[in-house]
């Protein structure tokens, strides 16, 4: 075990230390120029420890924060119950997508959670569909109404918050880890009077929809729709859970918000700060902030050429894993986020059970989600082959479909060799 902390806290220290060290470099350039005229917002809770990371860099160089930064309560649960009256279609399409197949009394109490809805008895366990969620939100029933009287406190506790920490300012910066923006879309459409911009770890069009507000947001470390063999930091695309799982502190994500015993508003879930910095079993994280202690004696070419080498080794870790970096790389199960329950874990477990067929090794591939990983842990002799074919295809049904093929063909050809055999 101590061996592993030592090969993880390395993996932090040599190739996402000098990452994240770059970005939080730029992340000041990228500031400047808003000197007196923005504020600057980390969102929970990835941000935070982005935000952690950023005040360690500041203080190594002994430079001010350009403009006020705060932590905020915020994700895109949240944002969404702020905004879904007037960005219907795309709360819709979101909602639909991430609670597929979940019943109406599953689905509000984790959109709801903590609040009783009077569900008439035949709609329980009725599946949630288009038409029902268009009933919660407009609808005139009495179970509508007090969804909506929720979702209208929601979105006046959000403007009270809101306005406390901009202030005067109407730009606002929005760091957070990425993707797509979909928070801040939200938080574009419920407080439109605000200019957002955000700055994000990653910008990435993960489904390929160009969505409308991209223009208002930059991906400092990585930018693009796709992965590029050409641009090695596009590889974290097939694995960004590896950015994603180290900035997220072991507290509940902010899905509602409340008001505190002393007035304050707060998350429905309780907050330790402490969590913050990295813990006694965070030895990647450790490894990335002795690497910002130790930083500061580097040139700005250093750190350039040390960030691009990081990158290089970083896609190939991602993309061409050896059977030693899977326990190293490996992070804790991430959250299902939208107030759901479960984990899901990096590497879908097919148990201990032996003689596994193809396609439950194969199925369970589909489901990692870090699926190079996978193939590397499932297909222990057979993984370089594989991932020379997985990877020089896009991650879809369409690459494991060759790869089960691969092996059906495989599997033929020795089922005729030995009828051969037998029939003489």
């Amino acid at each position: 075990m101590k061996d592993l902390f030592t090969a993880r806290m390395a993996f932090g220290h040599d190739i996402l230390g000098p990452i994240f060290y770059d970005f939080c470099r730029k992340l000041h350039l990228y500031q400047c120029p808003y000197r007196g005229k923005a504020v600057c917002l980390f969102a929970y809770r990835g941000g935070v420890r982005l935000q952690y990371l950023y005040n360690k860099y500041l203080t190594g160089k002994s430079i001010s924060q350009p403009v006020p930064q705060h932590s905020f309560l915020t994700s895109r649960i949240l944002a969404l119950k702020g905004a879904i009256r007037n960005s219907y279609d795309k709360a819709e399409k979101l909602l639909l997508r991430e609670y597929q197949g979940y019943t109406l009394l599953n689905f509000f109490s984790c959109f709801c959670a903590g609040n009783r809805i009077d569900f008439p008895h035949d709609l329980v366990h009725t599946k949630i569909d288009a038409d029902l969620l268009k009933e919660a939100v407009f609808g005139n029933s009495r179970w509508a109404k007090e969804i909506q009287e929720y979702l209208d406190k929601q979105s006046s506790v959000q403007k009270e918050y809101l306005a406390a920490l901009t202030g005067e300012h109407r730009e606002v910066l929005l760091v957070d880890t990425g993707w797509s923006g979909t928070t801040q879309y939200f938080l574009m459409k419920a407080f439109p009077e605000l200019r957002w911009h955000g700055h994000y770890f990653g910008k990435w069009d993960t489904w390929r929809e160009n969505p409308p507000h991209f223009h208002t947001i930059s991906g400092i470390s990585v930018e693009d729709s796709m992965y590029s063999c050409e641009r090695p930091e596009t590889a974290i695309f097939h694995y960004h859970h590896i950015i994603e799982g180290l900035l997220e502190p072991k507290f509940p994500s902010v899905e509602h918000l409340t008001y505190d015993f002393a007035g304050e508003i707060a998350s429905s879930h309780q907050i330790d700060l402490t969590l913050i910095p990295p813990q006694a079993d965070e030895s990647i994280f450790q490894g990335i902030c002795l690497y910002f202690e130790q930083a500061t004696k580097y040139t700005i070419s250093d750190i350039s050429t040390q960030t691009y080498e990081a990158f290089q080794k970083l896609k190939k870790k991602i993309l061409y894993p050896s059977p030693k970096d899977i326990p190293i790389m490996t992070l804790h199960a991430r959250s299902a986020d939208f107030g759901k329950k479960k984990l899901v874990p990096i590497l879908h477990s097919t148990g201990n059970a032996k003689g596994l067929s193809l396609a439950t090794r194969l199925d369970a591939v589909k489901k990692s989600i870090w699926k190079q990983g996978k193939i590397v842990e499932e297909f222990p002799l057979a993984y370089p082959v594989l991932l020379r074919i997985f990877n020089n295809r896009r991650l879809n049904n369409f690459t494991l479909h060759l790869i089960t093929n691969y092996y059906a063909h495989r599997r033929a050809q020795r089922s005729i060799k030995v009828f051969v055999c037998h029939t003489g």
